[in-house]
This record gives structure tokens, C-alpha cells and sequence, in this order.
């Protein structure tokens, strides 16, 4: 009995140390100043945040490898530094909502962003039409709260990567997954004048899918909504797809003052009803809180007699 509590008590502490280096991937940390390329978009060998991420292609091209060995029976050597697409790289922004500072002022949305947003660049390898995408973010120091979930080790070794790029994510693509090209592609579609510039941002307080905000003459101008919405509504704990009453659906490029209003109108999350086991409407960060949360009380909880 004793060895199969402190069996529990083992994987309990290991779930939930799981758990916390993933918040701190995602915790928010302060940005560098922007540098956008021809295209518009942010240009990650352009920006001051360049020299620290490309210092991790050794660890890049090794956790692309071993994914690829996995997903298409590849050898380990399958990608090299030259299927590194540093020069197709995205950089989506998170939890920083462009609706509420009652402005269109461009500056302060890139200052905004730069203080506090929360960046994650996208970057590809490709090889005989295989695509790899890493994602890599900046992870904040980790708190005294976690040192109980955490060996020594694994908790100073956290406080030596606080604020440093990491592997956050990587998954495999049937194709790049290019935002900036669905962007581009949309806007010209629409008849959007070009030499705007475009910042990407996902997972604002009332709309979870990618966005792109233009930016002309120091003003926002428009919202490209490049993917179907999941947008929370006012009639249902959450909406997936096209919100009818919002009038924001796929391949819909509207003012951003009009967006502003639409927002404006919709509920708060905080008050809409939420069931316990709904995750669809959660950010990264609060869906991985709530899963530190319920595996405490599952692994702690005493059992009914």
C-alpha cells in the first residue's frame, strides 16, 4: 500500500512538473521592438531577437529530426541547417487585446505588444515536401509556489532558462502552414491597397483564432479574419464558426474601429456560464492551469469508503 501511495505521489508530482514548465513557455515576457521585412510582416532575421533564436538551430534541427524519424520514418540526419526556413518565420502574438486600448494609434499597440505580448515565432524546415514547424517563446523564472512540484534540478534549471528562447512546441505539416501568405492572399482578394504593414495575434479576451491587424500611416486600419473565427458568444457559452450576429466569418476584412464596436458588444468571458469540462474556450495558459489544478486534486483526494 505504502509503495503504491508513493507510486502516486511520483506520478503526480511529474504530471503536474509537466504541467508548470509548459505554463512558464507561455507566461508572458516582454518583446523586443519590431522589424518588419518587404513583405510587411515581422522578419525574425531582421529583428534583435534573431542572434539568441538561431543559437538554437543544433536543438532545432534535433527536435525536428527525431519528429521526423517518428512521423515519416526518416533517418536522424533527415533535415539540415539549410531546411531552416528562418526567412519564412512568423511571429503571432497572444493574449494582447488591440480592442481595448480605445485607440487606433499603431505606436501604441507595438509598444503594447513590445512590453507586454506574448510572442511565439513559427519556424519551418522543409525536405522532399515534408514540413516541420518549431515554435519557440521565452519563458518566465519560475515561482516559489512550484519548488514542492519540482526537483531541485528541474527548478534551477528553469531559473537558468527564465527569460531566455526555447522549444516551446513542434508539430508535422502536410504543407507550410503560411500565414502571411493566407493574409496576403485575402487582402488582395478584397482589394486592401499593398505596403501596409501586418502583425499577427491570436487569443484575445473574446476571440481564440489568428488574426491579422494592417497598419497603414501610423493608424490600425483593419482586421483580416484568415481562418474561421471561434468567436465567445452572447446566446451560448461559446461559439465555433461563423458568429452570424457579429457579422465576423472567414475572409472577412473589416475597419478596425468596426471591429472595436463588434467587440464591444459581445459579452465578457466572465460572464458567461463556462461548464467545468468545456476547454474550447480556454487560452494555452488558463487550459494548463486548470490541468495543474485537477491533477493536484486527482492524485491528492482521499478515496471514498
Amino acid at each position: 500500500m505504502k509503495a503504491e501511495q508513493e507510486r502516486g505521489s511520483t506520478c503526480m508530482k511529474r504530471s503536474v512538473c509537466s504541467v508548470l514548465i509548459l505554463l512558464l513557455l507561455l507566461c508572458p515576457v516582454a518583446a523586443d521592438a519590431q522589424e518588419f521585412g518587404e513583405n510587411g510582416f515581422e522578419s525574425l532575421p531582421l529583428s534583435p531577437e534573431f542572434e539568441e533564436i538561431s543559437a538554437l538551430e543544433s536543438e532545432i534541427l534535433t527536435q525536428a529530426n527525431h519528429i521526423a524519424a517518428v512521423e515519416f520514418g526518416q533517418e536522424d540526419s533527415f533535415f539540415s541547417r539549410e531546411d531552416i526556413g528562418w526567412d519564412k518565420a512568423y511571429k503571432l502574438y497572444y493574449e494582447c487585446d488591440p480592442y481595448e486600448l480605445g485607440t487606433d494609434c499603431a505606436d501604441e499597440l507595438l509598444a503594447l505588444l513590445s512590453e507586454e505580448g506574448n510572442g511565439l515565432w513559427e519556424i519551418p524546415l522543409s525536405n522532399e515536401g515534408k514540413w516541420v514547424l518549431v515554435g519557440v517563446s521565452v519563458s518566465s523564472a519560475p515561482t516559489d509556489e512550484m519548488r514542492d512540484a519540482l526537483t531541485p534540478e528541474e527548478f534551477t534549471r528553469l531559473e537558468q532558462q527564465a527569460g531566455n528562447w526555447s522549444i516551446c512546441r513542434i508539430g508535422v505539416r502536410k504543407e507550410l502552414e503560411d500565414y502571411p501568405a493566407q493574409v496576403d492572399a485575402l487582402l488582395q482578394c478584397q482589394g486592401v491597397a499593398p505596403g501596409c504593414q501586418k502583425v499577427l495575434l491570436q487569443a484575445f479576451s473574446k476571440m481564440r483564432s489568428p488574426v491579422a491587424l494592417t497598419i497603414r500611416d501610423g493608424r490600425m486600419e483593419s482586421v483580416a479574419v484568415f481562418q474561421e473565427p471561434w468567436v465567445l458568444g452572447t446566446s451560448k457559452p461559446f461559439v465555433f464558426g461563423s458568429a452570424k450576429s457579429s457579422n465576423i466569418k472567414e475572409g472577412a476584412v473589416l475597419p478596425f474601429g468596426q471591429m472595436c464596436e463588434i467587440m464591444e458588444r459581445m459579452d465578457p468571458p466572465s460572464s458567461i456560464p463556462v461548464q467545468p469540462l468545456i476547454i474550447g474556450v480556454l487560452s494555452g495558459t488558463a487550459l494548463l492551469a486548470a490541468l495543474a489544478i485537477w491533477l493536484i486534486w486527482k492524485f491528492t483526494r482521499k478515496p471514498a469508503k
